[in-house]
């Protein structure tokens, strides 16, 4: 039997050899597959790259495009495509970035990339949301200085912006970018040393191979505030002679001899004027709104009708011809501008111009149709503030209204809640600015604020008194030394039948803050509710420098006739 089995073995294994090598044979073509893959991703990205370098943008896009086919989790592909589109000026450059940091955590340069591209898209808190997340390098601290400090300026945080440019300077002392940074931060600080050696440094940087023309341009603007001209003409002069001017110093120098009264305003014109046949359209453009701006407007359309096709017929040619034909109100001409034609990205602007050639020639109704469509062509938040930018200066209150709205559903739109609620407060709108007041909670359900402001005018309004009561119930005793919220519970318990303990509220404020105008009002009511008349008046009368809501001047009559 032994025998018989060890026959017998290798008849039933015959087939373990076969079987092993085709076992073998797909691992190998996996595996040679996933190579060739991982090969072929990295040559198209490598490709790219040197596409990016000659120019060639469209073809390095499809490349980056196969690239991203094959792995669309790589670090190397969405970051050179971060790269293409930042160089192309995209908006879409940010989310780029914001993929390639996600898929690099930890990496500095990643996220610093991603704050910078979002700084230049106008996008600053998530600037600021990008820089937290790296908490304090250890290395490239200049270069995170310097965007955190960029971020504070665009937040309007110029004491921090200060901090973090003078921490840039000390990580690299030898950068003269950080220098000039810093030095422009300081130039209009109150503080007469700082300034003083904000100016020095400027003028020293001037002579700086990196960083002269923008130093020289930031120090012609400060000579031209304090009314230092002929100073800041002879660095004009300097920087129109410089390799790195760009257009807009020619524009700027035009300004200052327009400002010193030159003889040399003409001839410097037309060498603008010839600078910008060679030069971007927007450039031409920004040409035609200084003479619209300069009251030449009849000669900017002159000229702009000598350039040529690609140059004319740019959207932003188009645009600052529009903006000229609204100034000399020339509507018919206007229609047929913006009739035809795809303006692309800006088709928004097309749009809000149309609608003001149709309302100005008569056509309301298609007029305001247009600017809704206007708004909804308008697909970032930028547009609608160029929309309500548009609107406010010809004095269009609804479509104002009707574009500020339409951004709030939009990412970030804390600019068009804070315009909605000083347009409703001016026209003492009290209702509306419960509505704004509702729509912020809603984008921020932490927002103390906006919480108070809903409990207080709906308590004006008379709307849902007991909930508006816990509102403001919750928010004074989270913050009892608020007067603002103070104010509210008082007001709220007053409604309530209850203004002893509203009163009570109240006095545990500090003196000054019941002596400001719009909380002294409500003391007064309180106090004039407790019998205390001669006291109420006093303070009704220190609460008429307020601004006041209609529902507010009906509470508040009659306290200072006592």
């Amino acid at each position: 039997m032994a025998q018989e089995t060890l026959d017998e073995t290798p008849r039933k294994r015959w087939w373990l050899k076969p079987l092993i090598g085709i076992v073998l044979l797909a691992v190998l073509s996996v595996g040679g597959w996933r190579v060739y893959r991982s090969w072929q991703l990295k040559q198209l990205v490598a490709e790219s790259k040197v596409l990016i370098e000659r120019g060639d943008y469209q073809k390095a896009a499809l490349g980056l495009r196969r690239a991203l086919q094959i792995n669309q989790f790589s670090p190397e592909a969405n970051r050179t495509m971060a790269e293409l589109t930042d160089k192309l000026g995209l908006p879409e450059g940010v989310e780029w970035r914001r993929a390639t940091a996600g898929l690099a955590p930890g990496s500095v340069p990643d996220a610093l990339a991603f704050a910078n591209s979002a700084l230049r898209h106008g996008e600053a808190g998530v600037a600021q949301n990008a820089l937290a997340g790296i908490g304090k390098p250890t290395d490239q601290k200049a270069q995170f200085h310097t965007s955190a400090g960029n971020a504070a300026v665009a937040q309007g945080q110029y004491s921090e912006a200060d901090q973090h440019f003078a921490q840039a300077l000390e990580a690299d002392p030898k950068n003269e970018a950080a220098e000039y940074n810093l030095a422009v931060s300081r130039i209009h600080s109150p503080d007469v040393s700082k300034r003083d050696a904000a100016v020095e440094a400027l003028r020293r940087l001037t002579g700086s191979e990196r960083v002269g023309v923008l130093a020289r341009r930031a120090l012609i603007t400060w000579l031209q505030r304090e009314q230092k001209l002929e100073e800041a003409l002879r660095l004009g002069e300097e920087q129109q002679a410089s390799p790195g001017v760009e257009f807009r110093d020619r524009i700027a120098h035009l300004d200052l001899l327009v400002a010193t009264k030159s003889t040399e305003v003409e001839k410097n014109l037309e060498q603008v004027k010839s600078a910008a046949l060679t030069s971007a359209p927007s450039d031409a453009a920004a040409l035609m709104n200084w003479l619209r701006m300069a009251s030449r407007t009849e000669e900017a359309i002159t000229w702009a009708a000598t350039l040529p096709p690609a140059l004319s017929g740019h959207r932003a040619m188009m645009e600052a011809r529009a903006e000229c034909l609204v100034a000399l109100g020339k509507w018919s001409e206007l229609m047929a501008t913006v009739e035809p034609g795809d303006w692309k990205d800006f088709e928004f602007i097309r749009l809000a111009y149309r609608a003001r050639a149709g309302k100005e020639l008569g056509d309301r109704f298609n007029s305001k149709t247009t600017w809704t469509f206007a708004t909804i062509a308008a697909r970032r938040p930028e547009h609608l503030s160029k929309l309500a930018l548009m609107a406010s200066r010809w004095g269009w209150r609804d479509e104002l209204q009707e574009t500020l709205w339409a951004a709030t559903k939009q990412p970030n739109p804390d600019w068009a809640l804070q315009m909605l609620h000083r347009l409703y407060r001016q026209d003492g709108d009290t209702s509306r600015l419960l509505r704004v007041a509702e729509a912020a909670l809603k984008v921020d359900e932490n927002n103390l604020q906006a919480r108070n402001n809903v409990a207080m005018l709906s308590l004006l309004l008379k709307r849902d008194a007991p909930a508006a009561l816990e509102s403001a119930r919750q928010l004074h005793a989270n913050a009892p030394h608020n007067p603002e919220f103070a104010s509210t519970y008082a007001f709220a318990l007053h409604q309530a039948g209850r203004s002893a303990e509203g009163l009570a509220i109240l006095k545990q404020l500090s003196p000054e803050q019941l002596r400001e105008p719009a909380i002294a009002s409500y003391y007064a009511l309180l106090l004039d509710a407790a019998g205390e008349k001669t006291e109420a008046s006093s303070f009704a009368k220190m609460g008429q420098a307020a601004t006041v809501l209609p529902e507010e001047k009906s509470l508040f009559s009659g306290l200072t006739a006592q």
